[in-house]
């Protein structure tokens, strides 16, 4: 279970990741929405597992990127 700490930090990390993945594909923000909350990285960040959470924003996107074309083939 995630420690109440780092709720904000999270939160921001994953606002700022739905913007630079809706930026970089140029989709809306209910699609990028949904497609990270059922990622493994948004999970792994969620839950505070390793340092996803100290990753560059650009690395992030990149790992969401690669993850959501590998579920769609």
């Amino acid at each position: 279970m995630q420690d109440e700490k780092y709720k904000i930090p999270v939160a921001g990390i994953c606002h700022i990741l739905y913007q630079n993945v809706e930026a970089k594909l140029g989709v809306n923000a209910e699609c990028v929405y949904q497609a990270f909350t059922e990622n493994d990285v948004y999970q792994l960040i969620r839950d505070g597992v390793s340092d996803m959470h100290c990753m560059s924003d650009e690395y992030l996107v990149h790992e969401l990127i690669n993850e959501q074309k590998e579920v769609n083939g």
